[in-house]
């Protein structure tokens, strides 16, 4: 569930920032996008096609 809530947060946060500057900058915007995407929804994504990989959840403090 952590790993599907901080995808949506990254997806959202990336959407917005290279929205705003896309009003600015058009070519901004759409290279942070393409960057962002790259470099901050990819790995959540391809995380969440791995339901074996352990989670990073720290709530957890027993169990390793």
């Amino acid at each position: 569930m952590i790993r599907l809530l901080a995808f949506v947060v990254m997806t959202v946060f990336v959407c917005a920032v290279s929205w705003f500057a896309y009003a600015q900058y058009p070519v901004t915007g759409i290279v942070l996008l393409v960057f962002g995407t790259a470099a901050f929804i990819a790995p959540g994504y391809f995380a969440l096609l791995d339901p074996g990989a352990p989670a990073q959840d720290s709530s957890r403090e027993g169990e390793r």
